[in-house]
């Protein structure tokens, strides 16, 4: 009786471990509002080409085993994607820095690779490794409902002084995650997520996608750690210097 008790138990544990996804991909359609503001230091458009005050990018999470690509949208990449050709042409020749995102599951920390491609320095890569983080005032509600057939449950929590509404799914085993640190589930992972300014919802979901370790495996081993703070720091400084010479290149009306 008690060998067959324990073999039962050995079944089962196999079982959960080979129930758990180990490798697809998540693929986001994100809605924002264009602040005045960043409309402003991107020129503002045009009585003939005005800039919207709505942008639709789409986001893919890829992953493999305990790791994942995750291409964050940046500010300057969104305007870009809504100028004139001529306009995005010119803009992406002063990009002034090469960005990789990736996910660590097994470390619970988003590993954020920049590396600035103009200026003294173009070979030097930065490291900012960024915990997962979640909400102190997460609140389930009782609420429920399908996203592509997965049953998600229905939460709502604070970051940043806005109040979030978050559908998420335990159904996916094995994998944890949400598209806005700060916003993570207990567990399961996040298929939908918005406020009155912006939104993530999932349009994909490939659990049967060949994802390559290679693809989720950063190549980058000798990148210098430093702190969230300094890589924003950077940005901020290489866009002030994109923006400058991307005006002072473009031509005059």
């Amino acid at each position: 009786m008690l060998r067959t008790f324990l073999l039962s138990i050995l079944f089962l544990n196999f079982a959960a471990l080979t129930a758990a996804q180990t490798g697809g991909e998540i693929e986001y359609e994100i809605t924002r509002q264009i602040s005045p503001e960043m409309m402003r230091r991107f020129g503002g458009g045009s009585e003939d080409s005005p800039m919207p005050s709505v942008i639709t990018l789409n986001q893919a999470m890829r992953f493999a085993g305990n790791m994942a690509t995750w291409t964050m949208p940046r500010p300057g990449m969104q305007m870009a994607g809504m100028m004139p050709p001529g306009a995005q042409g010119q803009m992406r020749r002063f990009m002034p820095f090469d960005s990789k995102d990736y996910v660590d599951f097994a470390g619970g920390k988003f590993l954020h690779y920049l590396r600035a491609t103009s200026g003294e320095d173009t070979t030097t890569w930065y490291l900012n490794e960024e915990p997962f983080e979640k909400p102190a005032d997460w609140k389930v509600d009782k609420k429920t409902k399908k996203i592509l057939g997965y049953e998600c449950k229905k939460a709502t929590a604070t970051l940043r002084d806005a109040t979030y509404t978050i559908w998420y799914t335990t159904d996916i085993k094995g994998l944890h995650f949400s598209p806005i640190n700060g916003l993570f589930p207990p567990d399961g992972v996040v298929l939908s997520i918005e406020n009155d300014e912006q939104s993530f919802v999932a349009k994909k979901v490939d659990l049967k996608a060949a994802v390559p370790a290679t693809e989720v495996t950063p190549e980058i081993k000798d990148a210098k750690p430093i702190t969230a703070e300094e890589m924003r720091d950077m940005r901020r400084k290489a866009g002030e210097r994109m923006r400058a010479q991307f005006q002072q290149q473009m031509p005059r009306q």
